[in-house]
C-alpha cells in the first residue's frame, strides 16, 4: 500500500489492485446520450495533472462508477463522475460540515 496526502486526507491505496479492478471492467461509458458522450470527450482533454493523478492511483478515466448530469443555466450542462480505488482512509477532517439536518456546506480552507 502507498500512502498519499490528498487535501485534508491521508489515504493508503493499492495501485496494482485498483488497476486490475478497472481492467476487469469490460465496459466504460457505454451510453450514447449526449451527457455521457460529452464526458467521454472531456476525459481526453483533462489537464495532464488530473490524468497523472488518476494514473498514479490506477484509475481508468474512461470507466467511471457513476456519472451525473444536470443543466445549470442556459442549457449549460454540469457533469460529474465518481471513481473508486482500492485502499483505506487513514486520517483527515471532513470538508463537509452539517449546517442543518440533511444539508451541508463546504468548510473554509484552513
Amino acid at each position: 500500500m502507498i500512502q498519499k496526502q490528498i487535501g485534508n486526507w491521508l489515504i493508503e491505496f493499492d495501485r496494482e489492485a485498483t488497476e486490475n479492478a478497472y481492467a476487469n471492467i469490460t465496459h466504460g461509458i457505454t451510453c450514447d446520450c449526449q451527457p455521457c458522450l460529452n464526458y467521454d470527450k472531456a476525459c481526453s482533454v483533462f489537464p495532464v495533472t488530473v490524468r497523472d493523478f488518476f494514473d498514479e492511483l490506477g484509475v481508468d478515466l474512461l470507466k467511471p462508477a457513476e456519472l451525473m448530469n444536470f443543466t445549470v443555466e442556459n442549457d449549460i450542462a454540469n457533469t460529474g463522475g465518481w471513481y473508486h480505488i482500492v485502499g483505506n482512509y487513514l486520517d483527515g477532517d471532513d470538508v463537509w460540515q452539517p449546517v442543518a439536518p440533511k444539508h451541508a456546506h463546504k468548510k473554509s480552507a484552513k
